[in-house]
């Protein structure tokens, strides 16, 4: 159970830097975007890029946040958290799969290497987690 709870508080801390990233720089957006160097680069963006990037890394912030939290009080044994922390570690192992997929430019090793060990320790947590009912109960 302890091992799970890790797991979900380390991937969750993951998430929630990368979501942190992703805010920090939809909400940068409009500045970034008329830099000549990126206007090379990427053509024209509509502005509207920057209120999704910023979107998604609101989300991502959310669900890391919310996954270090859940596993925290996993290992307080609160029942709300066990359920909280399966459907946390189930959407998990469902984006890491979804993420391993290759892309426009093919297979990428190391990507799939992190997005399919992401999906097997949400799958660890998913088994751990449904196996250890007795655990919540002596709380």
């Amino acid at each position: 159970m302890t091992l799970s709870a890790v797991m979900l508080m380390v991937f969750g801390l993951v998430l929630a830097l990368f979501g942190f990233v992703f805010t920090v720089f939809g909400a940068m957006f409009d500045t970034l975007r008329l830099q000549p160097e990126l206007a090379q680069e990427l053509g024209s963006v509509p502005e509207s890029a920057g209120a999704l990037v910023l979107g998604l890394g609101l989300v991502v912030l959310a669900w890391g946040t919310l996954e270090v939290v859940a596993a925290a009080f996993v290992l307080a044994r609160r029942t709300w958290a066990r359920f909280t922390a399966i459907v946390l570690a189930v959407l998990g192992t469902l984006a890491g799969l979804a993420l391993s997929l290759p892309g426009q430019g093919g297979l990428n090793p190391a990507l799939m290497t992190a997005t399919l060990a992401f999906a097997a320790g949400h799958a660890f947590a998913i088994w751990a987690l449904s196996r250890s009912g007795a655990w919540f109960s002596g709380a």
